[in-house]
């Protein structure tokens, strides 16, 4: 997750196998609290976050 201070929330991205990262948008939710991304995480729809 990374902080966005601007407009006070926090964007998900994902680490790929050269450790590169990439913004999140193959799910349900990209932008949103912390609350809300670490659900994201937790219920995983593209297993993206397993590994």
């Amino acid at each position: 997750m990374r902080f966005r201070p601007d407009a006070g929330d926090w964007t998900l991205h994902w680490s790929d196998r050269n450790s590169r990262w990439h913004e999140y948008h193959e799910g349900n939710i990209f932008i949103g609290t912390t609350a809300q991304l670490l659900a994201e995480i937790d219920e995983d729809p593209t297993s993206i976050f397993i590994g």
